[in-house]
C-alpha cells in the first residue's frame, strides 16, 4: 500500500494508485474479519481456563484489531475527499501506523497461539494423569478386593466345620419307675415324703475319719430310688 502511495505524479496516476489502495484495503478488512474469528476462538478458550496471561494478550489483541478497524475507516474517508497535494503525507502516515499496528497484530496473534497450544496440552497432559490416577485406583481396588476374597476363603478352610451347629442335647430327666399317672408338681410332692428326712442322712462330726463312700452312696440312693435331682439334693 505503502509503494503504491509514493510514487505519485499526476491524477490519473493517483487515481489508480488509489483504486489500488481501496484495493488493499478491502483486502485488509477481510483479513481481520478472519481473524476476528481467531479472536472469538481465543476470547472463548481464555473464559474457560481463565489465566491471567491468557486474558491480558487477548485484551491487547482486541484492542489492536479495534485500532485497525478505525485506520481502515480513516484511510477510506481520505481516499473519498482526498486532496492530492494536502492529504498524501498524512494518509502515508496513517499506513505506516497501520503497518505497525499489522504487525503488532501478527505477532500477538502468533503469541497468543503458542500460548493456547500450551494450555491445549497442558490440558490434554492433565486428562492423561487423571487417566493414570483413575486406572491406578481400580487396580488397587480389584487388588484388595482378591485379597479380602483369599483372606476369607483361608477362613473357611482352616475352620472346616465353622458352618455345623453342635447338636443341643436335651437335658435328662430321672423319671420314677414307681409313679408314672402323677404330674410334675403331684411327683415333686409325693418324692419330698418318700426321701430320707436330713436327720437320717449321714454328717460329719468332726470326730475320726470322714466316711465320704457313706455319703456317696446315700446320694446315689436318693437318685436311683427315688429319683431326686441334684437341684434337690445339693439345696
Amino acid at each position: 500500500v505503502k509503494n503504491s502511495i509514493l510514487p505519485l505524479k499526476d491524477s490519473k496516476d493517483s487515481l489508480l494508485s488509489f483504486q489500488e489502495i481501496n484495493n488493499s484495503l478491502s483486502s485488509l478488512t477481510k483479513l481481520v474479519v478472519k481473524n476476528q474469528k481467531e479472536i472469538d476462538n481465543i476470547k472463548f478458550i481464555v473464559i474457560n481456563n481463565k489465566p491471567n496471561i491468557l486474558i491480558d494478550n487477548t485484551q491487547k489483541l482486541i484492542q489492536g484489531q479495534q485500532e485497525l478497524y478505525k485506520y481502515i475507516r480513516d484511510i477510506k474517508d481520505e481516499t473519498l475527499t482526498i486532496n492530492y497535494d494536502v492529504s498524501i503525507d498524512n494518509l502515508t502516515e496513517k499506513l505506516n501506523k497501520l503497518s505497525i499496528s499489522v504487525e503488532k497484530f501478527e505477532k500477538t496473534s502468533s503469541h497468543q497461539k503458542l500460548l493456547l497450544d500450551h494450555v491445549e496440552k497442558s490440558d490434554e497432559a492433565r486428562m492423561h494423569l487423571k487417566n493414570d490416577i483413575s486406572n491406578e485406583i481400580r487396580l488397587i481396588t480389584e487388588k484388595m478386593d482378591k485379597i479380602n476374597e483369599a483372606n476369607s476363603n483361608m477362613i473357611k478352610l482352616s475352620t472346616p466345620f465353622y458352618h455345623i451347629r453342635s447338636p443341643v442335647k436335651p437335658k435328662e430327666e430321672l423319671t420314677n419307675p414307681f409313679i408314672t399317672d402323677l404330674s410334675h408338681q403331684d411327683n415333686n410332692q409325693v418324692l419330698k415324703k418318700e426321701e430320707p428326712q436330713l436327720k437320717e442322712w449321714p454328717t460329719f462330726t468332726r470326730e475320726g475319719e470322714y466316711d465320704h463312700m457313706s455319703f456317696i452312696e446315700r446320694i446315689d440312693m436318693l437318685q436311683e430310688d427315688y429319683a431326686i435331682p441334684d437341684e434337690l439334693i445339693s439345696a
